[in-house]
């Protein structure tokens, strides 16, 4: 991105400077033009000494206010000309001296010479200003750019600094939009960055400064702000987006949301570094929760940030393998996904630290790893599974907890994938432990497992409603569910559909 800014400044300082030298070429050959009128009329006329000096003084001075001034120097020209022309006229009328009519065409001729001049050097402002605002701005959103958000921070921090006031930096970034790119194409993906830009300028405060930092990534300064401030708005945003119209054109499964992170300075954020370490943290612990929501940095992120670092490859990973899972069972990735954020939801109304979130998170994603040896014609088989069938399916979840147990240390991740099909009656699988001996973990993942599977079609059954689904819910706690996790979840989804 820098090395594109840098060409781009060379191309416009080389526009600039072509246009500069147009008027330094125009302005000295109207000079010598009018020089040249002035010595003829001395050497005709030897005794208009005093005259010719004063006329060719009057004329630089003009000259020099055309170029610096433009149009307002034009301005003075054009009340002093016709005064001295009229005042040559009447002299020529009264004496008929041929030279007062000579001192009048010159008057016109650097009239006309002062609009030429005037005309270029507004021309050359205007191409300036012009040049010096692309330097700053995003070509297809027409946001600020990166530079101009590096420059800008630094400006706002030492306002603050002096002022006393706190600033908030916001991160964000729409979510899954490789994948949009890919589905729709990279026109449809140039318009969301376009709509994306329309929903912030138009939803937040003047004084916000809006810039894209980079790809999908946008980057928002909140001056003489709170975090209050800041989440009231960006929710604002978050409903804008949804409702955009742009968003209406697609199905739901290719619907647009954005991830948030945010912090502030100066307390956590002591310097214009760790401001936007901090925001970028923020911003990426959202998207490790599923995306579309709004995160603030906390000191308990510092402790995570390594880890997440560490686990982003994995992460990847093992969504590489979960998508050659997918092969066999089609369902899978979009059920997973689903899965994770219903596992957070309710894990947030537990009040889970962000750690136990993140790996809540990682858990109900690949829950179902362990599909990966299964065979395909048990997994897509229509109609009842014979018990033998059903045995080999009960294997996933032991499998899936092997798999992510030998690639890395993931937290409680293991055990909630392992037991993720236990029930709360002691009557599940694989190790059949009941109530509270079963992971807190794990028995969200059951809750929210069951319900995405009731809502979608599956080889041997259709989908139910969404309130058969709830219903299904609600009859089973205490038996196959936690009843409380059930009572939050049910909570939980209901309000957030409000919303």
């Amino acid at each position: 991105m820098l090395g594109v800014e840098h060409t781009n400044d060379n191309f416009q300082k080389g526009l600039l400077e072509s246009e500069k030298h147009k008027l330094k070429t125009q302005l000295p050959i109207w000079v010598l033009v009018i020089i040249s009128l002035y010595a003829y009329i001395y050497a005709a006329r030897p005794d208009w000494v005093a005259e010719t000096v004063a006329g060719f003084l009057i004329f630089a001075l003009l000259m020099l206010m055309n170029y610096f001034f433009g149009y307002y120097g034009l301005a003075a020209t054009a009340l002093i000309i016709p005064i001295d022309s009229v005042i040559q006229f009447l002299m020529w009328m009264e004496t008929g001296d041929a030279f007062n009519l000579a001192v009048v065409a010159m008057s016109v001729l650097t009239l006309l010479a002062s609009a030429i001049i005037s005309y270029c050097a507004e021309k050359d402002k205007r191409k300036k200003r012009i040049l010096e605002w692309s330097s700053v701005t995003d070509g297809m959103t027409g946001l600020y750019n990166y530079r101009y958000f590096n420059q800008r921070l630094e400006e706002e921090l030492s306002r603050a600094e002096r002022n006393g006031e706190t600033l908030v930096l916001c991160m964000m970034d729409i979510d899954e939009f490789k994948k949009f790119n890919d589905a729709w194409g990279h026109g449809k993906g140039d318009e969301a960055l376009k709509a994306t830009a329309e929903i912030l300028t138009g939803t937040l405060r003047n004084y916000d400064v809006i810039c894209r930092y980079g790809g999908d990534e946008f980057a928002v300064i909140f001056p003489n702000s709170n975090a209050e401030d800041v989440v009231s708005a960006m929710n604002r945003v978050k409903v804008s987006y949804r409702e955009s119209i742009f968003n209406f054109v697609f199905d739901e499964s290719s619907k647009l949301t954005l991830s948030i992170g945010f912090s502030v300075y100066p307390c956590p954020a002591k310097n214009k570094d760790e401001l936007i370490s901090q925001a970028d943290s923020a911003l990426y612990y959202a998207k490790s929760l599923g995306g579309n929501r709004i995160e603030q940095y906390q000191e308990e992120l510092k402790e995570m940030h390594k880890k997440l670092e560490y686990n982003r490859q994995l992460e990847v990973k093992l969504r590489n393998l979960l998508e050659t899972v997918s092969e066999k069972e089609k369902y899978i990735c979009a059920h997973c996904e689903r899965v994770a954020n219903y596992a957070v939801l309710i894990g947030q109304a537990l009040n889970m630290t962000h750690e136990e979130l993140y790996f809540l998170r990682i858990g109900a994603m690949l829950h179902d790893i362990g599909k990966f040896k299964i065979p395909e014609e048990i997994l897509n088989k229509k109609g009842k599974l014979t018990e033998e069938e059903f045995d080999v399916i009960k294997e996933h979840s032991v499998i899936g907890a092997d798999i992510v147990d030998s690639l890395s240390e993931v937290g409680n991740v293991v055990e909630n994938i392992r037991h993720h099909h236990e029930r709360f009656d002691g009557k599940g699988y694989p190790d059949g432990v009941s109530d509270v001996n079963i992971p807190i973990g794990a028995r969200i993942l059951a809750v929210a497992d069951a319900f995405d599977a009731m809502q979608w079609d599956r080889p041997y059954r259709k989908a139910l409603s969404l309130q058969e689904s709830l219903q299904e819910l609600a009859d089973n706690a205490g038996t196959q569910f936690d009843p409380e996790l059930v009572r939050i979840f049910i909570q939980q989804f209901w309000q957030r559909e409000a919303c």
